[in-house]
C-alpha cells in the first residue's frame, strides 16, 4: 500500500470518499443541516393556519375591547347629561351671533415724493464692460 499513490487509496465512507476527518464532519454536518431545514420548512407550514386562527381571535377580543369601552363612555355620557352636568358629545349652547361690521375700504396714503421719483424713472440695468478686441496692425 505504500507504493500506492495517496489519491488512488481512498476509503469509502457513508458521506463519500473523503479522506480526512474534518471532511467527513463537515459533510455528515451539512446533510443533518439540510434534513433539519426540510423538517422546520412542514412544520411551519402546519402551524400556519393555527397562527392565522390566532391572530383572528385577538382581533376579534380587541374589538369586543374597544366597544364595550365606547358603549361603557356612551352610557355615562347620558347618565351626565340626565343630571345636568354635560357629557363629552355634549352640544354646547350658541350665543346668537352679532351681525358682522361691513368693512370699510382702506384708504391709500399718499405717497412721498421718493417713492413717485422711483416710479417714474426706469430701472437702469447695470451694463457689462465690453470685451476689448485685439489691435489691427496695418501693413
Amino acid at each position: 500500500m505504500s507504493r500506492i499513490k495517496k489519491s488512488q487509496r481512498t476509503v469509502a465512507r457513508a458521506y463519500g470518499g473523503s479522506r480526512c476527518a474534518k471532511c467527513v464532519r463537515n459533510r455528515i454536518l451539512r446533510a443533518f443541516l439540510t434534513e433539519e431545514q426540510k423538517i422546520v420548512k412542514r412544520l411551519k407550514k402546519a402551524k400556519a393556519p393555527l397562527l392565522l386562527k390566532k391572530a383572528k381571535r385577538a382581533e376579534k377580543r380587541k374589538a369586543l375591547k374597544e366597544k364595550e369601552q365606547k358603549e361603557k363612555l356612551r352610557k355615562r355620557d347620558e347618565e351626565n347629561l340626565a343630571r345636568g352636568r354635560g357629557g363629552r358629545g355634549a352640544k354646547k349652547i350658541e350665543e346668537p351671533k352679532k351681525p358682522e361690521k361691513a368693512e370699510k375700504p382702506k384708504k391709500e396714503k399718499p405717497k412721498k415724493e421718493k417713492e413717485l421719483k422711483k416710479e417714474k424713472e426706469p430701472k437702469k440695468e447695470k451694463e457689462l464692460p465690453k470685451e476689448k478686441e485685439p489691435k489691427k496692425k496695418d501693413e
